[in-house]
């Protein structure tokens, strides 16, 4: 076994920040949804759904911006079909939410085969992939240097934590944001459009979903089926969990995204240990997490006995 210095380092870090950017992102995407008053159960397929639009939009062009872009347009649009099932024609948003992560995962199989022969993946050679940043002064420092080496994206996503709570909290649109989801008939009371705000909720979430989705692919320099791995539940159990704010999610990001990292760990520094156990520790830290927060919260409610 393994000594603790092996597996705790800062290697560990560097690989905990960079594996909680899709779950922080995803989980953002959940708490602006879950403030409208909606549970975006499609945001699995959102991610996959990004993942893809993103290698073919920079495999085609060679331009990772157009990558990027195509993420976002991709994502956005599934997300306003998800809300136009779920919220126009008022389907039952379970059925429609994983009705769309099917959909997602279907298609994208389908068309990675009809792109390159090649069942369920899609790269293209020349492609670029998406490149660390050096940060200046934090790399030399030692204690400091797995802040460094991180893409963009890795460092849009906790910029992002800002802008949302800051919108959610602390703007106009926000504060009707949260009176849709709190009280949806005193908000269409006062001449607000529950459905169009719930719109614009869902449409925020895809593009969060989608640049989660570039930031997977892009760095691979690839598309593979099944690559999400199931990040899209893993960021809506964040977001359930982080209390709908966005320090929380984020907080409960990072907790997933450093089970993930040690169990990556562990497969190398602990080899002894069976790989299906480690595969499955991030899945088990998940239901642990989203059982003891319901466990906690219905406490608070008075229904357990105390």
């Amino acid at each position: 076994m393994s000594s603790l210095a092996e597996v705790f380092n800062l290697q560990l870090l560097f690989d905990v920040l960079r594996m909680t950017t899709p779950i922080l992102l995803l989980a953002l995407g959940g708490m602006i949804t879950d403030r409208a008053g909606v549970l975006n159960i499609a945001l699995e397929g959102l991610l996959v759904f990004g993942a893809f639009a993103a290698v073919v939009g920079t495999g085609m062009t060679g331009n990772l911006l157009v990558g990027v872009v195509a993420a976002l347009v991709g994502s956005g649009l599934l997300s306003l079909a998800f809300a136009w099932f779920a919220l126009y024609l008022r389907g039952n948003i379970f059925i429609v939410g994983l009705a769309t992560n099917a959909f997602a995962a279907a298609v994208t199989t389908y068309a990675s085969w009809l792109i390159s022969g090649r069942e369920g993946s899609l790269s293209y050679p020349q492609a670029p992939t998406i490149g660390p940043i050096s940060v200046p002064l934090v790399k030399d420092a030692h204690f400091l240097s797995f802040l460094s080496g991180h893409t963009v994206i890795d460092y849009t996503a906790w910029a992002l934590v800002l802008v949302v709570s800051f919108v959610v909290f602390r703007t106009r649109m926000g504060l009707r944001l949260r009176a849709v989801g709190q009280e949806p008939l005193a908000a269409r009371a006062v001449g607000l459009s529950v459905r169009r705000i719930r719109y614009l909720a869902v449409l925020a979430s895809g593009l969060l979903a989608g640049l989660a989705g570039a930031q997977l692919s892009l760095t691979l320099g690839g598309f593979v089926q099944n690559m999400s791995a199931g990040r899209g539940w893993i960021g809506l159990v964040a977001s359930i969990v982080g209390s709908g704010t966005a320090f929380g999610s984020a907080a409960a990001s990072l907790l997933f995204g450093a089970t993930e990292g040690v169990a990556n760990s562990l497969q190398i520094t602990a080899p002894k240990v069976p790989a299906q156990l480690l595969f499955a520790l991030p899945y088990v830290i998940t239901l642990a997490a989203l059982v003891f927060y319901s466990a906690t919260r219905s406490r608070k409610k008075g229904v357990l006995d105390t």
